[in-house]
């Protein structure tokens, strides 16, 4: 269901953060790079649904949805906040490291970086 809603968008904006870290333990540094990317990606959201006049837009991260503490969907109740969540692109069936590729950007994790992506699909105004 997630791979055929993906691909009922025609368009689409590819996003990267790269975020430098202290060094291949830094945890606190790659967690810091999952929510910024998070934040991009909302800001694209917002800035698509200003510029086409649609709200049916699907917002795809890096990892699962930062957005409630606690999330009520994981206890098994209804989002409070569907238009606001962020799924991963790996939730949605997407082969990350080949997407990156083929869109020509540097993907991976070395010690001193991690590299996140994220996407926005719309459909054009």
């Amino acid at each position: 269901a997630c791979i055929e809603r993906a691909r009922r968008y025609p368009a689409g904006i590819l996003v990267q953060w790269i975020q430098p870290l202290e060094d291949s333990l830094d945890i606190d540094g790659m967690e810091a790079g999952r929510l910024h990317l998070d934040e991009i990606v909302r800001s694209v959201r917002d800035l698509v649904i200003r510029e086409t006049g649609r709200s049916d837009v699907l917002a795809l991260g890096a990892g699962g949805c930062t957005l409630c503490d606690p999330c009520t969907f994981l206890a098994g109740e209804p989002c409070r906040h569907p238009d606001q969540a962020l799924s991963s692109l790996e939730a949605y069936g997407m082969d990350v490291a080949a997407l990156m590729k083929q869109s020509g950007f540097e993907y991976g994790w070395g010690g001193d970086r991690v590299f996140y992506a994220g996407l926005v699909l719309f459909h054009e105004a």
